[in-house]
């Protein structure tokens, strides 16, 4: 897995740009959100919701995973679509 330059095993080199790129691939379209700190998403396909903490530096891993588990997102996708490679 991809980890940051510090080699914290607790975060993994994503932050929400990524999120952001991906998101907006799967149909995902950001609503206005008046909270300091969140984002948030809507797919009105699939009338779902995401919602994600708005980090500057890297996600953590549980974090990360936890949001695509929770949104039926595949890792690999995720990866292919932020950065145009394969998770490692």
């Amino acid at each position: 897995m991809t980890q940051n330059s510090n080699n914290n095993d607790t975060k993994i080199n994503v932050n929400w740009h990524d999120f952001h790129r991906v998101l907006n691939a799967l149909g995902y379209t950001q609503i206005p959100n008046s909270t300091i700190g969140i984002l948030t998403y809507y797919n009105e396909s699939k009338n779902d919701r995401f919602v994600l903490m708005k980090e500057e530096e890297w996600y953590n891993k549980d974090y990360f995973h936890k949001l695509l588990s929770v949104h039926r997102i595949d890792p690999e996708l995720f990866f292919t679509i932020a950065f145009g490679r394969t998770h490692e």
